[in-house]
C-alpha cells in the first residue's frame, strides 16, 4: 500500500457548496493567537456552534450512544456504536484523537465522524479522550493525556493488535506523538492508524502553508504562526511536537487523507518519505478540492473517504488504489 495516491475526478456539488459557506462564514478577522483570553472566547463561540449543529442532527438517527467515563484520570467520552457493520471482532477499539487546533473541542462533530468511521468498520467501541486544552495547558499535557489513555486500555486487558487509532488536524500531531512515546517505553502498538487533514509540523515549512493560502476555504485568508500556547517553550521542530521530523520506525501501518487545496496538504504528502524510510506501510491520498477534514462532512466524497479508512482499519493494508 506504500505509495501517494492523487484521487482522480472533480469536487462533486456537496463538496463544491461546503467549499462556498466555509469561504463564507470563515473568520474575518485574524484570531490573535497571542492573547489566551481571545483564544478562550473562540473557544467558547466555537462550542456554542457545535453544540447547535448537534442539536440539529438528534433530528435524524444518530449511530451511537455516548457516556462520559474517567480513564487513568482523564476524561473520555466512550460511544458505543449502534448495529455496527459485519463486526471484525468483539474486542476491537477505536481510540480517536480530535482536532481543534490545540485548544478547542467541537466534541458533538468529532463524536459524529469517530461513529461514522467506526460503525462502517464493524468496530463497536470508541474511546475519545478530551485531553487538557492550550492555552491553560501547554505541550506535553495533551499527549501526556492521551497516552495515559492508551496505556490505561491496555493495562485493562485491551490487546494492542485489537485497537486501532483515527485522528484529524492537531489530533494527529498527538497520536503519532503519543505511538512514538509508547514505542519508546516498549509498549506494543496499535493494528493500524488513519490520519485526516494531519498536523504534523508545526513550524509550518510545508509549500503549501504558503501555495493554498487563498484556496483553502477554511484556514485560508489569514496568517498560521505557530502555536507557541500550545508549545511553551518547545521548538516547533522537535520531534516531540511536529512527528513529521521523527525516527517513525516499528509504527503501525498508516493511511492519510488530504484535500489538495488545503494549507495542511504538505503535512500529510510530506509524512510519507520518511515512514517509507522507516519501513512504514504508508498510503497518502490526495483527494481533489477537498476542505480540511472534509471526512466530517456527509457529501460523496466524504462517504467514500470513511468508507476507504474503515475498509483500512479494518485490517485491509492493501487498500486498493482510487481511480475516480
Amino acid at each position: 500500500m506504500t505509495g501517494i495516491d492523487h484521487i482522480a475526478g472533480r469536487p462533486g456539488f456537496g463538496a463544491r457548496l461546503t467549499n462556498a459557506l466555509l469561504r463564507a462564514t470563515r473568520a474575518k478577522t485574524p484570531l490573535d493567537v497571542g492573547d489566551p483570553a481571545a483564544l478562550i472566547a473562540a473557544r467558547g463561540k466555537l462550542d456554542r456552534f457545535d453544540a447547535g449543529m448537534a442539536r440539529l442532527q438528534r433530528r435524524a438517527s444518530r449511530p451511537f450512544t455516548a457516556e462520559d467515563a474517567d480513564i487513568a484520570g482523564v476524561a473520555v467520552k466512550t460511544l458505543a456504536i449502534v448495529d455496527p457493520v459485519a463486526p471484525r471482532r468483539a474486542n476491537d477499539v477505536l481510540l480517536f484523537v480530535h482536532g481543534g487546533g490545540f485548544f478547542f473541542r467541537s466534541i458533538h462533530g468529532h463524536m459524529l465522524m469517530a461513529a461514522r468511521i467506526a460503525r462502517a468498520a464493524g468496530i463497536g467501541r470508541v474511546v475519545l479522550p478530551l485531553y487538557r486544552l492550550a492555552p491553560e495547558h501547554a505541550y506535553p499535557a495533551a499527549q501526556d493525556d492521551c497516552l495515559a489513555v492508551y496505556d490505561a486500555l491496555l493495562a485493562d486487558g485491551v490487546d494492542a493488535g485489537d485497537i486501532v487509532v483515527a485522528a484529524d488536524s492537531a489530533g494527529a500531531a498527538l497520536a503519532l506523538g503519543m505511538l512514538l512515546r509508547a514505542r519508546d517505553r516498549g509498549r506494543r502498538l496499535p493494528r493500524a492508524v488513519a490520519l485526516m487533514s494531519p498536523m504534523t509540523d508545526l513550524s509550518y515549512a510545508g509549500a503549501s502553508i504558503a501555495e493554498n493560502a487563498e484556496r483553502d476555504p477554511m484556514l485560508g485568508g489569514q496568517p498560521m504562526p505557530a502555536p507557541a500556547y500550545y508549545l511553551g517553550d518547545a521548538d516547533p521542530a522537535d520531534p516531540g511536537c511536529s512527528p513529521l521530523f521523527a525516527d517513525l520506525l516499528g509504527l503501525p501501518p498508516l493511511l492519510v487523507q488530504v484535500g489538495s487545496t488545503e494549507r495542511l496538504r504538505d503535512d500529510g504528502v510530506r509524512l510519507a518519505a520518511p515512514a517509507i524510510a522507516a519501513g512504514v506501510p504508508v498510503r497518502v491520498e490526495v483527494w481533489p478540492g477537498m476542505p480540511h477534514v472534509f471526512q466530517a462532512y456527509d457529501f460523496r466524497e466524504a462517504r467514500q473517504a470513511r468508507a476507504r479508512i474503515a475498509t483500512f482499519l479494518r485490517g485491509d493494508a492493501s487498500l486498493p488504489r482510487q481511480t475516480g
